[in-house]
């Protein structure tokens, strides 16, 4: 049904994506939760936080450790260069812990939101777009997961989920209207009040 359902938005367009979008991915709003698949997106992000993270931290994977961190801080925002780097060090190891293991994720989510915006407009914006100039593409990237995954919370595979926290707190509020975040459709396909 659900490939029929895409040939059915190349050929008829319209309504029909919307009605696609909610058979595909609010399927599981009735319980404030979405498919088992968003797990993937969490996890992975996860690890490449952690990764990152633990460069900055430790110096592992070849990156700087703190006192490297803490000099480039200084040079990019004046003095306290180490208190950045501990912050944004822990930010990210901690924070992609926290993904990977789905707990208290909408708390972690906010904080790496937060730390990403301000790595934007800090050090990224002025390069441009792509990262093979510095630029702001990859950071983007993980601001917008980061923004999904505050969104979504950890409803599957997850120590949250284990103790009912299926989904983050925007989530949950716009699924108890009935109309799980697609355009106003209700988990019955039906346009919401």
């Amino acid at each position: 049904m659900v490939i029929f359902g895409y040939y059915e938005v190349i050929f008829q367009g319209g309504d029909t994506v919307k009605k696609l979008m909610n058979m595909t991915f609010c399927k599981g709003c009735k319980n404030g939760t979405h498919l088992p698949s968003t797990s993937l997106l969490r996890i992975v992000v996860g690890v490449i936080l952690f990764a990152h993270g633990t460069q900055k931290l430790f110096g592992w994977f070849g990156g700087f450790g703190l006192e490297g961190t803490a000099g480039f801080m200084e040079q990019v925002f004046g003095g306290a260069g180490m208190t950045l780097a501990v912050i944004v060090a822990l930010i990210e190891t901690v924070g992609g812990l926290a993904f990977v293991l789905g707990f208290m994720t909408s708390f972690a989510a906010l904080l790496v939101a937060i730390e990403f915006i301000i790595i934007i407009i800090m050090v990224h914006l002025k390069n441009g777009f792509f990262a093979a100039n510095n630029g702001f593409e990859f950071p983007l990237l993980i601001l917008a997961a980061a923004l999904t995954i505050m969104h979504m919370g950890a409803p599957y595979y997850s120590i949250d989920s284990k103790y009912g926290r299926k989904g983050g707190p925007v989530h949950k509020y716009s699924c108890l209207l009935g109309n799980c975040t697609c355009d106003g459709y209700g988990q019955d396909g039906k346009k919401g009040k």
